[in-house]
């Protein structure tokens, strides 16, 4: 735990110094591992849907426009791998830092979501934060920003609210724990209204 907070904090320091990655070479990490998060994401929102159902009627996740969207991000990854330049240097930090980022973001989402009322935008809820963290890594990985503020933005969005899993596992347990008791009192107060009732007693004399 103490290591991976160590990381975290050195990770931020060495961004917000300029001795890391540049914004390009940032920006293009993230592109070129926003597939496998798309689809990492899916498979969060599949089961996320499934352990709700039994509470939420109407609730439907369609995997096809993640799906559709993870082909698309995989193009342009492909495309900074072989034209642009794209190097594999950073990838295994953009997997992790902005990974666990992603899915903090989208269970934020799709619980804020359930309790909206949102169930038949479920699907989109899931995508989301792409529109803040990938709109985000296009202008860095194709303009290259150099300004002091965009990167600290970077920093904030792409490395803290996840924090290498410290915020994304706890929050993931917490949100599955909540589903879990639910789900028992449903069951115990469908058993109990299932159990016949006693007849009053004037009606037995």
């Amino acid at each position: 735990m103490r290591t991976l907070s160590a990381l975290g904090v050195a990770l931020g320091a060495i961004l917000l110094s300029g001795c890391g990655p540049t914004e390009r070479e940032a920006g293009q990490a993230v592109l070129m591992v926003a597939p496998l998060l798309t689809l990492a994401g899916t498979l969060v929102a599949a089961a996320y849907a499934r352990m709700w159902r039994p509470l939420v009627k109407g609730l439907r996740f369609d995997a096809r426009p993640s799906l559709y969207v993870a082909g698309v991000q995989g193009v342009l990854a492909l495309y900074i791998a072989i034209f642009a330049g794209g190097e594999a240097d950073w990838l295994l930090t953009a997997l992790c830092f902005v990974g666990s980022s992603y899915l903090a973001f989208q269970c934020v989402c799709l619980r804020l979501g359930i309790v909206a009322g949102l169930r038949r935008h479920y699907t989109w809820l899931s995508l989301l934060p792409w529109l803040l963290l990938y709109g985000q890594a296009l202008g860095f990985g194709f303009f290259g920003s150099t300004s002091t503020e965009a990167d600290g933005i970077g920093v904030i969005l792409w490395c803290f609210p996840g924090y290498l899993g410290l915020v994304t596992g706890p929050l993931m347990l917490l949100l599955a724990a909540e589903v879990f008791v639910r789900r028992r009192r449903q069951a115990a107060r469908v058993r109990a209204e299932s159990l016949p009732r006693p007849l009053p007693v004037a009606r037995i004399l």
